[in-house]
Formats: structure tokens, C-alpha cells, sequence
């Protein structure tokens, strides 16, 4: 488990011979992260709906809710991810296992 600044993220217990990492991040403010050029795939598990952007507005920001999936591709580099209503929300994270 790793603290930031507006989040919590939780490495979660997949086997280690799975092909994919997850992590479920719980989000206070906003979650910064990076594709560093792997896919990454998000479910909002908690909450109404979350905002998927670029800091750098590279790409349109994406708007999700509750228990929909959203797919960020390697090439987007750097993404934000906040509540699009201000309160707490959680989601779970998919990446390749490298």
C-alpha cells in the first residue's frame, strides 16, 4: 500500500504467475499516473463517476461512471484521474505484468 497526496493505492492478490498487475486506488483528489508505455484499464468500483484526462490535454477527457470500464492506451503517456463530483471515489487498475 502506497499513500500520496489525494490517494491510497493497494496492490490487490492476484497470483504471481497472472499476467496483470491490480491495484484498487482510492482517490481524494487526484490520481496521477503515467501508461509508460504499457495499457491501462480502469472500473470505477465506487462512487458516481470519474474524469480520465491528459495534464498536458493531449487527448479528449473521458467521463466514467459507476461500474463502467475505460481503457487508457500506452501511447497516452501521462493521465489524471479525479471524481467528477468532488467526492471519494475508488477505482480498480489493470496492467500487463512486465
Amino acid at each position: 500500500m502506497s499513500e500520496d497526496e489525494g490517494c491510497t493505492v493497494t496492490h490487490t492478490g492476484l497470483h504471481e504467475l497472472e499476467p496483470i498487475e491490480t491495484h484498487a486506488i482510492d482517490i481524494r483528489g487526484t490520481y496521477h499516473g503515467n501508461t509508460n508505455g504499457e495499457l491501462h484499464v480502469f472500473n470505477l468500483v465506487e462512487g458516481r463517476s470519474a474524469r480520465v484526462s491528459s495534464p498536458t490535454d493531449a487527448w479528449e477527457p473521458r467521463e466514467v461512471h459507476y461500474a463502467e470500464t475505460v481503457f487508457v492506451p500506452a501511447s497516452a503517456g501521462a493521465f489524471d484521474v479525479t471524481s467528477a463530483d468532488g467526492s471519494p471515489i475508488r477505482i480498480l487498475e489493470a496492467t500487463p505484468r512486465v
